[in-house]
Formats: structure tokens, sequence, C-alpha cells
């Protein structure tokens, strides 16, 4: 391979949100690319995974004949990543990483499935194609009387967001000149005896409407803030909190992305860490993402019809000629072959190591040509099938 020209100045800050856009950027990448999916189960084997992965790009590199100088060009700054993250201890994660003479970008990924080293003419992006499918990104409101908390969240992050001046205490001390308790079963005092027993009398029906109209309003307060602090309104909004005050704020939010599901139990003793993993794994990894559920739709829709595929060598086709509108692979399918001008041959009778991911062929025609892709369990596919196309015609 002749000399390439390497770019100089790169991003190299990691990523742990992927969009369409950020895809598209890799279909249009300059020969050779590197794609490297490795995992970092803990500090013991952070060095072992990280040199293994170098050195196999430095293989794949030779393979392609690619120049000693162009090599080392490419190789310099994975290997100057993986120092970095061998000191930092950055474990218990997986990251996908993309370089070409023009690109350097790497995500987060946070349950990588398959480690692996790719070098050729295109990215391997069929690891990323999962994260579109669940939300990226959501807000956690930590939901209490005693200590509100409000987070921006991704799957490896928690971000706390200030709600200024705003407090239970700062609230119910404008409205009430006496407090009620948020619990009433802890207030009592003394009424009328029973035998050797001293009577209770327990807090009354006003005190209950008093403690309800409390909430409520407090409740609007939150909500109220959330309005001004809450930008991005496309972003989920999950609830953290007590079930029957979850409930109640329900008949109050007006904000529009809120989250059917919740966690109940009360968040107040819980770090920021355990409350965002506990929303991982109760809400927004159970969750479509919407852009997948409008694709699952479209498919539902179409079955039956020509706008419908589930033939690899005709969605490869119809994704070179730009003809896909929404794509879902099976994340564990393969398929391998050799693709001449939009036409995908099987590897049979040809030289094996010709032949390419067709899936993933077929994902970066579609994203090149402003198409959708995503990834699903094979539990969670919509049809029997490796893939499955929705048409523009």
């Amino acid at each position: 391979m002749s000399r390439v020209q390497i770019a100089t100045r790169l991003a190299t800050a990691e990523s742990e949100v992927v969009s369409f856009e950020d895809l598209r950027l890799l279909t249009a990448a300059q020969s050779p690319c590197i794609t490297v999916a490795v995992t970092l189960p803990d500090p013991v084997q952070i060095r072992a995974h990280l040199k293994n992965s170098v050195h196999n790009v430095e293989k794949g590199l030779k393979d392609m004949d690619v120049d000693d100088d162009t090599a080392a060009a490419l190789v310099a700054p994975i290997r100057a990543l993986a120092a970095d993250i061998e000191e930092r201890e950055e474990w218990s994660k997986g990251i996908v990483l993309f370089r070409s003479p023009d690109i350097f970008r790497y995500f987060a990924i946070r349950d990588l499935e398959q480690e692996f080293v790719t070098v050729g003419e295109r990215f391997l992006i069929r690891p990323l194609l999962s994260l579109l499918s669940r939300n990226q990104q959501f807000y956690l409101l930590a939901l209490s009387l005693k200590h509100v908390r409000l987070f921006q969240c991704t799957h490896h992050s928690e971000e706390e967001l200030p709600f200024g001046a705003l407090a239970p205490q700062s609230l119910q001390a404008s409205t009430y000149t006496t407090p009620p308790d948020h619990m009433l079963d802890n207030r009592s005092a003394g009424g009328p005896s029973v035998g050797s027993m001293k009577g209770v009398v327990f807090g009354t029906n006003t005190d209950r409407e008093r403690e309800d109209e409390y909430t409520r309003d407090f409740f609007k307060e939150i909500d109220k803030a959330l309005e001004k602090i809450l930008v991005d309104k496309s972003i989920p909004l999950v609830l953290f909190g007590v079930e029957s005050e979850i409930a109640l704020y329900r008949t109050i939010n007006t904000y529009p992305q809120l989250m059917d599901r919740a966690i109940h139990g009360s968040p107040d003793r819980l770090p920021a860490g355990e409350l965002r993993e506990r929303a991982l794994e109760d809400v927004v990894q159970q969750v479509f993402s919407a852009p997948l559920r409008k694709a699952l739709d479209e498919l539902e829709q179409y079955g039956g019809t020509g706008r419908v595929s589930s033939r690899i060598d005709e969605i490869v086709k119809a994704a070179w000629e730009g003809r896909i509108a929404m794509l879902v692979l099976r994340e564990d399918a393969e398929c391998r072959g050799i693709v001449e001008d939009g036409a995908p041959q099987t590897h049979r009778g040809r030289k094996y190591e010709l032949a390419e991911d067709l899936l993933n062929r077929a994902a970066l025609e579609t994203v090149l040509r402003r198409g959708q892709v995503f990834s699903l369990k094979p539990s969670e596919m919509p049809i029997r099938a490796d893939a499955a196309a929705v048409l523009r015609y």
C-alpha cells in the first residue's frame, strides 16, 4: 500500500454516547480502517488485553502492506491511549476504538459481547448499533420530601444538577406555621385511657389533607424547577422514590418525556452511582429508544409487503442503492461474503480473506445514505431472521 497522509490533530476524547452522525463520519473514513473492541475486566488484566490488541493491529497493518512509517503513525495514538487507560486503571467496561488516517475515536460500551481487532477497507460499526437501541442519556429524579436530587446520566456516569434554593424546608416554612410531619403514623398525643393503657389519638383527616396538600405543593415546585433546568426535553426522565409519592408526582408532572417505568423505594441513603445503576438495570435498559420503536412499528405496519425484506442479498443491494430507511440486525448473526457493485456473493469458492461481514456492510451503506440501523438480541428480534429492513420504495 502506498504511503497515506496522516492527520496530525485528532480528537481523542472518549464518547459515552453515539449518534447516527458519528456513524456517518465513520463510513467516510479513509483506508486503512482499524477497529478494536476490547474489554477491561479488572486492573490486573488491563495491560495484557491492551498489549494484545496493539500487537494484532500491527499484524493487520503488515498484512495490508502498509509501510512502516504509516503504520507507526496509525498505531502511536492507540499505544498512548492504552498507556493512559492503564495508568488511570479504567476497568469494568469495554471500549470500541476506530483509527484511520483521518479519524481517531473511541466509545465506552457497557456490555461488550466480543473482543476483536479488524484492519481493512472499512470500519466494523456493528458493536455501536446496540447503543442506539436504548436511551443513551437520561435524567434521574430522586424524589423525596427530605432531599431531592437530580442527575443527568449516561450508561457510565452521572452529573448532579443543582436545584438552587428549592428545598422542602423552605417551602413548608413559607406555607405552614406548623408544618405537618411527613409520616402521620409518627405523630401521636395522649387521649382517653382504657384500663391501664394510656389513650392515643392519631392524626385526623384534616391532618392528612394538609399533608397531601403540602406534598402536592412541593411537587409542583419541583415540576416548575425542572421546566427551567431540563433544557433538552427529548431526554427521558426516570423517577426514583416511594411508590405513593411517585403516583402523586405523575398527576402533577408536565415534563414530556417522563418514563412509564420507575424505581420504587427510598433514594435518600443511596449514593449517586447506585441510583444510576438501579435506573439503568430496572428501567432504561428495559425500554427501546424512540427511533427503534418507530422502526419496529414500521416493520409491523409493512410486514408482508414489498416494503420489508429479511433476505441478506436483497438488503445489501437495497442498502447500496439507498433504498433502506430502517434496518434491524441480530447482534450475534454472522454472514460473510464479497460485495461487487452492490451485489453480495458468498465466500464459497473465493478466498476467505477477501470476504467481509455482509451485515456490517449493509449497516455502513444504510447509514451513509441517511438510513437508521439498530441491533437487537435474538429474543428481541421482531421476526426470526438475521436482519429485517424497511425499504423506502
